[in-house]
């Protein structure tokens, strides 16, 4: 884990949802550089932190309503 401050700054004073959270989710996707590997491609780590980021921001919205 590890925080990316472009993307926490990118929630503050918004809105919580679903533009929001793609907002920040993007931005973290940019941050990361993950490797290459014979088991996963750069890009397909990058989605995946993408649609983690986007998972873990939804969770976390649905704890506080």
């Amino acid at each position: 884990p590890r925080r990316i401050a472009d993307a926490e700054a990118a929630l503050v004073g918004v809105a919580p949802g679903e533009r929001a959270f793609a907002q920040a989710a993007e931005i973290v996707s940019r941050v990361v550089d993950p490797m290459n590997d014979p088991h996963a491609s750069a890009d397909y780590r990058r989605d995946l932190v993408r649609t983690t980021t986007l998972r873990a921001l939804d969770k976390a919205l649905a704890r506080q309503s």
